[in-house]
C-alpha cells in the first residue's frame, strides 16, 4: 500500500476546498497535500527510511497537520509528544523512541535544550519559525523541496505511529500502531458515525491534535469536512469561532464542557450550526451532561477509548441523552455507551473468568482490528501480563447491564478496601458530585491501620460557594452504604493533573499529606 493513500485521495476529490483553517488563514486540500509532499520528500532527501522515528513536539498550529500529514506520506513513524510534558518526562521518551528528528517550536526551547543535554545520540532539532543552534529550520528544510507524492510502499503491518500513554500508572509506555490498525480505525469510526459528515460540515480543535482531537483529523479531512485548528481554548473565541462559521461538530473533554456551559452566551453567538459535540477522554459529571443536554439539546456523543485502543471502543449516541423525569431512568447518561461493531468486550474477574451482568470487573477488550496494538520497547513479559488469550486487560474496572451498556467504575489500581469492602472511588465521586456547590471532587484510600484503607475525599468547591463535612456526609448517607462514605473531607484549591490535564490520582495518593496542609 501507498504510505497517505487517503490523503492523496482526499485531495484529488476536494482539490479547491477548504480543509484547514488556521488563526484565520484558509488552506484548500491541494495546498495542504502539496505542503505535506514537500516535508515527506524533505525528510526523505535528509537520508531518513520507512522505520525512522520523527517526533513531534508543537502547539495546535498548521505544521501539526503538515508533519503528521508529511511523516506519513513519507513512510516514517510519527511520535506525537504532550506539550506538557516536563523536561525530565521528555528525555524519557526520546530516550526511549530515539528520533532522528524533532519538530518543535520556540515554544519549548528550555525543555528542548535541558533534554538534548541528556541525549547522547545525534537527534536533529528543526524549528518552526526558530532555529535550534545550527541546525536548519523548518522552512529551510521544505523550501525548494518537490511538490510531487513520494508513493512510498509500505507493508500492512509495518508501525506508522508510537503513541506514549498518559502515565497515570507509572512511567509513559509506547504503544505502537501498524497501518493495518489505522485503516481499522478510520473502518470502526465511520462505522460507528449515524450523521451525516460531508463538505458542509466542520470541527474545531481546541484539545492537542497529538492526542484525543487528532483522532477526528483524518476521517474530517477524507470526508472533505473542514478541520478548524486553535492552538488555545478559550471559551468566547470557541462561541465566535462556531457563530462565524456555523461549525457543526466538536471534540471536548467534559472540563471543556463545564467551561463552555458556565461562559455560554446565546444571545451574543448564534450556536444553532452545532449538531454534534463528541466528548470523551474523563469522565463526565452526571450534572455537567444535564446541563449541556439542556443548553444544547441531544447532540452529545460520548467515546471511550485510550491510548492502546483508540476511540470509539464504545459509543453512547445522541438519542441515547435523553433527560427522564424519573431519576432512575437517568441511569444511562452515566454510561459510556455499547461496542462498537467491530469491537468486544467482555467483564472478568481476577481469574480471568467472565462475570455475570451488572457485577464489576475487569474490562477486556478483544486484542483484534482496532485493538490489535503492541508495545514499543516493552519486554514480552510486560506484555503477556497485558495481553491474555487474545484479549487486552485495560485495568479499567466497569459493569455491563443487560442491553451492553458499559459503566466505568475506575481503574484496577485506583479501588480501595476498607475493612474488607471493595469500593470504587468513581461511584462515590459521581454522587458527591451531584452537589452544586462542587467542581470537582476525588475519592483515594489512605492507609489505616484498623481497616487496612479509609475513603477519603477532596473537594473543590465554585467559586464563591461552600458545604460543611457533615452537609455533604448527611447527603451521602441517604444515597450510599455508610462503608463507602468518607471518612473525613478536605477542601483543597485545585487538584493535581498529568500532562493530559487529566487529575493525577497517582500523586494525590502518594502526597496527599500535602494537600491537606494547603
Amino acid at each position: 500500500m501507498i504510505a497517505g493513500h487517503e490523503i492523496y485521495w482526499a485531495s484529488k476529490q476536494f482539490k479547491k476546498k477548504d480543509m484547514i483553517i488556521f488563526n484565520g488563514a484558509k488552506y484548500s486540500a491541494s495546498e495542504i497535500n502539496i505542503l505535506s509532499n514537500q516535508l515527506a520528500n524533505a525528510l526523505i532527501k535528509q537520508g531518513l527510511q520507512k522505520a525512522d522515528r520523527v517526533a513531534v513536539l508543537l502547539k495546535n498550529s498548521l505544521e501539526s497537520v503538515i508533519t503528521l500529514f508529511g511523516i506519513q506520506k513519507a513512510g516514517m513513524i510519527y511520535v506525537g509528544l504532550n506539550e506538557r510534558y516536563s523536561s525530565k518526562e521528555l528525555t524519557k521518551i526520546i530516550l526511549d523512541c530515539k528520533p532522528n528528528i524533532i519538530f518543535t517550536s520556540e515554544d519549548f526551547k528550555e525543555n528542548i535544550k535541558s533534554t538534548m543535554k541528556s541525549v547522547r545520540f545525534l537527534v536533529k532539532v528543526i524549528g518552526i519559525r526558530w532555529q535550534y543552534e545550527d541546525f536548519i529550520t523548518y522552512e529551510n528544510l521544505i523550501d525548494n523541496s518537490k511538490k510531487s507524492p513520494p508513493n512510498i510502499l509500505v507493508n500492512k503491518n509495518d508501525v506508522m505511529r508510537i503513541q506514549y500513554t498518559s502515565g497515570t500508572t507509572g512511567n509513559p509506555k509506547g504503544i505502537t500502531y501498524s497501518w493495518k490498525q489505522h485503516q481499522h480505525r478510520l473502518n470502526n469510526f465511520f462505522l460507528a458515525l449515524e450523521s451525516s459528515l460531508d463538505v458542509s460540515d466542520s470541527i474545531v480543535h481546541m484539545a492537542p491534535l497529538t492526542h484525543a482531537s487528532g483522532n477526528f483529523l483524518h476521517p474530517f479531512f477524507i470526508r472533505g469536512a473542514t478541520n478548524i485548528i486553535s492552538n488555545k481554548f478559550n471559551t468566547q473565541k470557541l462561541q465566535k469561532m462556531i457563530s462565524e462559521k456555523k461549525v457543526t461538530y466538536l471534540f471536548l473533554v467534559p472540563t471543556m464542557i463545564k467551561r463552555l456551559i458556565e461562559d455560554l452566551n446565546k444571545k451574543k453567538f448564534d450556536l444553532s450550526s452545532l449538531k454534534r459535540i463528541f466528548y470523551g477522554a474523563s469522565p463526565i459529571p452526571a450534572k455537567v451532561l444535564k446541563e449541556g443536554i439542556e443548553n444544547f439539546g441531544c447532540i452529545f456523543r460520548q467515546h471511550y477509548g485510550m491510548t492502546e485502543v483508540p476511540q470509539p471502543v464504545t459509543v453512547l449516541y445522541p438519542h441515547e441523552h435523553k433527560i427522564s423525569k424519573f431519576k432512575n431512568k437517568n441511569i444511562r447518561l452515566s454510561s459510556c455507551g455499547r461496542a462498537s461493531i467491530n469491537v468486544n468486550i467482555k467483564i472478568t474477574n481476577e481469574f480471568g473468568k467472565k462475570v455475570k451482568i451488572g457485577q464489576v470487573g475487569e474490562i477486556c477488550i478483544e486484542a483484534k482490528g482496532v485493538a490489535s496494538f503492541k508495545y514499543w520497547n516493552t519486554n514480552i513479559n510486560q506484555e503477556n501480563e497485558t495481553i491474555k488469550n487474545g484479549w487486552f486487560h485495560t485495568n479499567d474496572l466497569g459493569w455491563m447491564d443487560g442491553d451492553g451498556y458499559l459503566y466505568l467504575t475506575g481503574r484496577k489500581s485506583d479501588m480501595i478496601i476498607s475493612g474488607g469492602f471493595n469500593i470504587y472511588p468513581n461511584e462515590v465521586e459521581s454522587i458527591i458530585q451531584q452537589l452544586k456547590e462542587i467542581s470537582e471532587v476525588v475519592v483515594i484510600g489512605i492507609p489505616n491501620k484498623i481497616w487496612g484503607e479509609i475513603v477519603t475525599a477532596f473537594v473543590v468547591f465554585n467559586k464563591g460557594m461552600k458545604l460543611s463535612e457533615s452537609q455533604i456526609l448527611d447527603f451521602l448517607s441517604k444515597q450510599i452504604a455508610s462503608y463507602k462514605k468518607p471518612k473525613t473531607i478536605h477542601t483543597v484549591k485545585e487538584l493535581p493533573r498529568n500532562n493530559n490535564r487529566k487529575i493525577d490520582r497517582n500523586s494525590l495518593k502518594k502526597n496527599w499529606r500535602k494537600f491537606i496542609t494547603k
